[in-house]
This record gives structure tokens, sequence and C-alpha cells, in this order.
């Protein structure tokens, strides 16, 4: 299988907030929702369990149903 690397050149900032976008299901670019889900993105640890994700995971979806 051939997997293409990117070089920085590859990547704008338009890639990368449109990437983030999509991630957070907000196509459209809602920053406050693609923002919620980042800050739930770097909360993970590195070397994450499901033990670890579940709790992490249900706080993020009741801050995200609250809002």
């Amino acid at each position: 299988m051939l997997i293409h690397e990117f070089s920085n050149k590859d990547v704008t900032a338009e890639h990368v907030i449109l990437a983030q976008a999509i991630l957070a299901g907000t196509a459209q670019g809602d920053k406050s929702k693609a923002q919620r889900f980042m800050i739930f993105v770097n909360e993970i640890p590195d070397a994450p369990t499901v033990q670890n994700l579940i709790p992490r995971f249900s706080q993020f979806m009741k801050r995200f149903k609250a809002s």
C-alpha cells in the first residue's frame, strides 16, 4: 500500500481549519464547535486506553449537548 507523504508546503492554514471543521462535524466552519472538538482532542493522553477515553468522551458529549 502506497502512503502519500506530505511536506509542510502542502498544508495551508485553510487546510487545517477545514480539517478541524470536518472532524468536528461542522463543515461550514462553526468555529465554536470546531474549537470545542480540538480542545477535547488535545486533552486525550498520548497513549490512551479505553478506560481513559470513556470518561473524557462522556464529558465532551455533555458539554457539546449543553451548548
